[in-house]
């Protein structure tokens, strides 16, 4: 025996006849030879432990072959196997299938078709004991003024180091009818046990959105504008909103991304003068549309593609010249021809500085949505200083559910946020 090994020997000797264990042989799991298997008699394995000098206090729990458990030097006594690597995959998702492997990973959010899909939690390592996927699956539903929400835990374990569950969406959806229903987020982890106490864990997030909220806004960004006061409470606004996907104008570039932050939207895009798009879902591509009347640069007419889970929705959000008239006219008459042979799913957004009756060469070809929910043509006042409807959501291919444009006191701009819950299912 090399002198290392009579050194190891020598001092575990004196830590276990501290620490009350004397009876038990320990060997040195660091040498090639290492140590014989320990039995399931250890449970406690790896744990910290008070030992006195020369560990100085710092030790684990160690299990001899005869299945006591010691308490030894870290430094000198243990080796603790690795941990295994746990792959939580989902099926039945389409493209957004996500398989995520490490300590943390968020797939990105899905749009699904589908009502069930199944989550299989894998470790790489064999001799495990036990695998397991736990959680919630959290339920929000809305319509007009009534809320619902309800949580409901997960957990599924077998031996071994393979588990799999199917999930049936509609059973964790507060059991509102699909009309109601916002969405479904299921926040799941898989975790592994091994012998002697020894896991890994992996976590994820999925989304299961049934609609989604789109709000348009004109902050009315002027010179007696007082940052970061009026921006916080244009914040709170916005955020009364719920918004999944906010067309903004007269807005600069540091408050868009002060909202966007602030909001927990992770997608931006700014056009040239002061139009913006927030979005919680990928920007694909974006551009201010070429030949829109436009002569002073100020008030493009943008237009997005957002990646909605695997749904490609157009979206467009503009500015309209309230003057001259005769330019008013040429922006509307554009946009009515540009969509007119549009075949996506779309949202256009915007201040188009015109009443209902104005704006009909482009409510002719899309939805207004505040007409498709049923509302009179007198409600729906948008700008609190003149009592007029001049803000929009359009839509095309997709159906409006609920409209609204709620009034905050004081307001923080001249005009009133609008927004609408909609479903791009087919």
């Amino acid at each position: 025996m090399h002198s290392r090994r009579l050194e190891l020997i020598s001092t575990a000797t004196m830590i276990l006849l501290l620490c009350g264990r004397a009876s038990a042989q320990l060997c040195d799991p660091c040498t090639p030879d290492g140590c014989p298997p320990c039995p399931p008699s250890c449970p406690d394995l790896g744990q910290p432990c008070s030992v006195p000098p020369p560990c100085a206090g710092t030790g684990v729990i160690y299990c001899s072959p005869q299945g006591e458990e010691l308490c030894a030097c870290t430094q000198d006594c243990y080796c603790p196997p690795p941990p295994p690597t746990v792959t939580l995959q989902s099926s039945g998702l389409g493209s957004r299938d996500f398989r995520v492997s490490g300590t943390v990973s968020t797939p990105p959010i899905n749009f699904l078709t589908p009502s069930t899909f199944t989550l299989t939690a894998t470790a790489d390592s064999p001799g495990g004991n036990q695998i397991s996927i736990l959680g919630e699956a959290r339920a929000t539903a809305a319509y007009q003024d009534l809320r619902q929400s309800c949580t409901q835990p997960i957990n599924v374990t077998a031996p071994g180091t393979t588990v799999s569950a199917a999930f049936d969406i509609s059973q964790y959806a507060c059991g509102v009818s699909p009309f109601t229903l916002d969405r479904v987020t299921f926040n799941v982890y898989g975790v592994a046990y091994y012998p002697g106490g020894s896991y890994s864990t992996v976590t994820a997030s999925l989304s299961y959105y049934a609609k989604i909220r789109v709000t348009t806004y004109n902050i009315s960004h002027h010179d007696t504008f007082s940052w970061p006061t009026d921006l916080q409470h244009l914040l709170n606004v916005i955020r009364d909103t719920e918004p999944d996907i906010v067309g903004l104008q007269e807005v600069h570039p540091d408050d868009l991304n002060y909202l966007r932050t602030s909001l927990g939207l992770g997608y931006q895009v700014f056009s040239y003068w002061d139009n913006g798009i927030i979005s919680r879902f990928p920007i694909v591509s974006s551009r201010d549309v070429p030949g829109f009347p436009n002569p002073t640069g100020r008030d493009p007419l943008m237009e997005t593609f957002i990646d909605v889970g695997g749904v490609t929705v157009r979206f467009l959000n503009t500015h309209l010249n309230a003057h001259p008239y005769e330019l008013l006219g040429q922006q509307t008459w554009f946009i009515r021809n540009y969509l007119d042979s549009n075949t996506d799913r779309l949202i256009l957004t915007g201040d188009f500085n015109e009443s209902p009756p104005d704006v009909a060469p482009i409510a002719t070809r899309l939805e207004d949505t505040w007409d498709a929910v049923g509302y009179p043509a007198g409600e729906g006042v948008t700008t609190w200083e003149d009592g007029q409807r001049i803000d929009y959501i359009f839509v095309d291919h997709i159906a409006a559910i609920e409209s609204k444009a709620p009034v905050h006191q004081p307001e923080p701009s001249d005009h009133r946020p609008v927004w609408t819950r909609m479903s791009l299912l087919p």
